[in-house]
Order: C-alpha cells, then sequence, then structure tokens
C-alpha cells in the first residue's frame, strides 16, 4: 500500500516571512537558489522514520484485525 505525503513549505501563520534564517518559506528559497541547506539530511532522515513508524503501525494494525478474526472464529465456531 503506497501513501503520498504532502510536506509543505510554509507552516500556518509565517506569511512567507524569510526574515527568520531557517523558516520553512527561508529554507525553501535557499534550495530553489541553490543554496546548501544543512537541514536537508535531517529532514530526509525524520521522513525515512515517520514512514517506517507509518508502515510498522499498518503491520500492527493488521495484526490486531487478524487476531480478532481468529479469537471471532475460535469462539463462534
Amino acid at each position: 500500500k503506497t501513501k503520498d505525503f504532502f510536506f509543505p513549505t510554509e507552516l500556518p501563520g509565517t506569511g512567507g516571512n524569510t526574515s527568520c534564517p531557517n523558516s520553512p518559506a527561508s529554507t525553501s528559497a535557499q534550495r530553489t537558489n541553490g543554496v546548501h541547506n544543512p537541514w536537508a539530511p535531517r529532514g530526509v532522515k525524520r521522513s525515512r522514520a515517520i514512514l517506517e513508524l507509518e508502515q510498522e503501525h499498518e503491520r500492527l494494525l493488521k495484526d490486531i484485525t487478524d487476531n480478532r478474526t481468529r479469537i471471532n472464529e475460535l469462539l463462534h465456531g
């Protein structure tokens, strides 16, 4: 099961203010201007970690569903 993720380039309430050097709008502008962004690798690692957690969550939900089905079969079968 494939999931699509949307990562906004601006947080609500920032209004595109790029005066803060670590603001999402500022780092987005730096990426488009070819400036190296030292936070990008950490963001990629965080995205991978989130994806792994979501996959584990899906597996656990499937296991719970399978266990419920098996219990119902044993009780009612």
